[in-house]
């Protein structure tokens, strides 16, 4: 029987949460895209630190950024 560690949930969480960003972006649904493609770059960038995959984990904290100040934008807005 395999278990499933924490990783491998946070792993297909921030994939459906990049998907769903992806969508919305698509749809031009804002501000829900960029919370989501947010929280889906914190998720992958989690996963690249334990996983010691410093291409995921700086690709996902330069995004992050980015979606993060679409975030701040839309409160501010």
């Amino acid at each position: 029987m395999i278990i499933k560690d924490t990783v491998w949930w946070i792993k297909w969480i921030s994939t459906g949460l990049c998907v769903a960003s992806a969508s919305f972006t698509a749809l031009d649904i804002y501000p829900i895209n960029a919370w989501t493609g947010f929280a889906g770059c914190v998720g992958w960038a989690w996963v690249g630190y334990r996983w010691k995959e410093w291409a995921i984990l700086n690709l996902n904290v330069f995004l992050g950024i980015v979606y993060g100040a679409g975030c701040v934008r839309s409160i501010l807005i």
